[in-house]
């Protein structure tokens, strides 16, 4: 079975624009495509019926239009694939409807055995909180990459690749899948180590983690980075704007390095404010 990129998504309308970014990368990466669409079933910005003060016929008012909502999404879907270009080399196109909390739907696709991937696009989401707090309760047990794009962004041209890093040993791995990404597009890949003094450590660390980088994934595109500043999002930020990177990687297990980065506060400036997409990966167990 071919993975997937998974593209999560809340209406059926506009498929054409949303769908973009996720054929890009299919394309390249040899992957098909499956559109998720959840219909949130937790929140009241979406559903105000969703509130513990409604019960009775204003319940199955509320189950009556997620069903109305689901069968005019399959009846668009079908007619969207039925009339999108087959043939060599197009991803096939598929797609799954649930009702749910956003954040557990997306963790349980994110460990189906044919998931490579889950995006996001940020225009899907009209309540900005709501969607930096999904995705920081979905990264808490994600296990593929989960990848948010803002709107207006594609992957069209994807040459430049901004990689945070503490120089562990967890980054080796995550750097040969980011390499085998990043391949396709040729596009290079810079690790950047952000610290608030650097020092003849940092720099013992910078060289040895280069080396062994080296040695073991053989990409020959990747370039190495230190950046002095006291708020690690602070230089992340700058770093990749001053270098018009189209795209910043993390690895979410990078304990030392990401509990400085995903406080609440920090967290929410790098997932709002970021101009290009975001793409986090999982350590694996």
């Amino acid at each position: 079975m071919k993975k997937k990129v998974v593209q999560f998504i809340r209406s059926a309308e506009n498929l054409e624009k949303i769908i973009g970014n996720s054929e890009i990368l299919a394309k390249k990466l040899d992957l098909d495509v499956k559109l998720l669409m959840v219909l949130e079933t937790r929140h009241p910005y979406f559903y105000p019926m969703t509130t513990t003060l409604h019960t009775g016929m204003e319940t199955y008012q509320f189950e009556a239009m997620h069903a109305e909502r689901k069968e005019e999404a399959e009846k668009v879907f079908d007619k969207f694939i039925k009339e999108r270009k087959s043939g060599k080399g197009q991803p096939q196109i598929s797609y799954e409807i649930l009702s749910g909390a956003t954040d557990l739907i997306l963790i349980d696709a994110s460990g189906q055995s044919d998931t490579f991937m889950i995006l996001v696009n940020e225009s899907q989401e009209p309540e900005q909180g709501f969607i930096i707090n999904t995705y920081l309760n979905t990264l808490e047990k994600i296990s593929c990459p989960i990848l948010k794009v803002p709107e207006k962004k594609n992957f069209t041209n994807l040459g430049k690749i901004l990689y945070a890093t503490d120089y562990k040993e967890e980054d080796l791995t995550t750097l040969s899948k980011l390499a085998d990404i990043a391949a396709p597009f040729q596009a290079e890949i810079t690790t950047l180590h952000v610290t608030d003094s650097v020092d003849l450590e940092d720099k013992i660390k910078s060289r040895g983690f280069e080396e062994t980088l080296h040695d073991k994934i053989g990409y020959d595109k990747i370039s190495f980075a230190v950046r002095q500043d006291e708020n690690v999002v602070d230089g992340i930020m700058e770093y990749a704007r001053s270098g018009k990177f189209d795209m910043i990687v993390l690895l979410k297990e990078n304990r030392n390095f990401l509990q400085r980065l995903f406080t609440k506060s920090d967290s929410n400036k790098i997932l709002s404010e970021a101009d290009i997409p975001v793409m986090v990966f999982q350590q694996e167990s």
